[in-house]
């Protein structure tokens, strides 16, 4: 994982601020669509400073993925590197599919059905919001990346849910290494 310091972040309008979902989902698109994929990319914005990785290498399985984002937040939190930590985005590419409520579900990369989408997973803090971006990965028969359009999700009442528990890891382990560091 590769970490670039910023200095303290100072409030601009969304369109403006480096660390924006809107700024950062904005730039994710045009490299995603010049690239034709995207380095799974961790941002993580406190009071005393922000930073930003690309995880080059993800696990195979959601339960190490977990384990990378809390180990990843404890390496942070140990060292005090964000002060309070305000926010956690990431983006990375996944395989999604959608099913009815009732349905069993499954491995979205067995399912025939699936889409591929770039996720943007925004999560705030100390209330602990979540937002999420989602956009459709179009590809050409070659395999090559050609369009990438906004994917609403919502269920039957049309309200929208997010939930990231990579993003829950991250900010449990930097939060409690953080307090015990600070104790």
């Amino acid at each position: 994982m590769s970490i670039e310091h910023s200095p303290e972040h100072q409030p601009l309008p969304p369109e403006d601020d480096p660390f924006s979902l809107e700024f950062i989902t904005r730039h994710a698109k045009e490299l995603t669509l010049r690239d034709g994929f995207h380095v799974p990319t961790l941002f993580a914005i406190g009071s005393a400073s922000a930073l930003a990785g690309e995880l080059e290498e993800m696990p195979d399985t959601h339960f190490a993925r977990v384990r990378l984002m809390h180990c990843t937040g404890q390496f942070l939190g140990e060292r005090d590197a964000l002060g309070a930590l305000q926010q956690v985005i990431f983006i990375t590419e996944a395989w999604m599919h959608v099913f009815p409520r009732d349905a069993e579900t499954g491995r979205p990369e067995r399912d025939s059905s699936r889409i591929e989408v770039l996720c943007i997973a925004r999560l705030t803090l100390p209330e602990e919001g979540q937002d999420l971006v989602l956009l459709q990965m179009l590809r050409d028969e070659t395999g090559d990346l050609v369009d990438l359009q906004d994917y609403e999700l919502g269920d039957e009442s049309g309200e929208e849910r997010a939930d990231s528990p990579l993003l829950r890891a991250f900010a449990s382990g930097y939060r409690t290494a953080r307090a015990r560091r600070n104790n």
